[in-house]
């Protein structure tokens, strides 16, 4: 079985891009904006803080990152799959 590649690519970019969002948004509320988790965040996205504008910079180095993961993964997973020899029984 292959994975749809423009399918994954488009998925990851939805998830890790929404995910970034609503995690924010969730520090901003339930947890300290100065915590650990946003700093550490900062430090592998440019211009992401804990903020509004933050969610926004999040969601978008979110989708770029995800786009490329879920890419990668497929065409990876599809070299992979192709090389190996289907085990399903008859």
């Amino acid at each position: 079985m292959k994975l749809n590649v423009k399918a994954s690519a488009l998925a990851g970019a939805i998830v890790l891009g929404v995910g970034l969002f609503l995690l924010t948004w969730w520090l901003i509320f339930f947890g300290d904006a100065q915590q650990e988790t946003g700093a550490l965040i900062g430090q592998v996205y440019i211009g992401y803080s804990v903020s509004a504008a933050g969610s926004l910079v999040g969601l978008f180095w979110g989708c770029v990152d995800g786009l490329f993961g879920g890419f990668f993964f497929a065409l990876l997973y599809n070299k992979i799959s192709e090389r190996v020899p289907d085990s399903a029984p008859e």
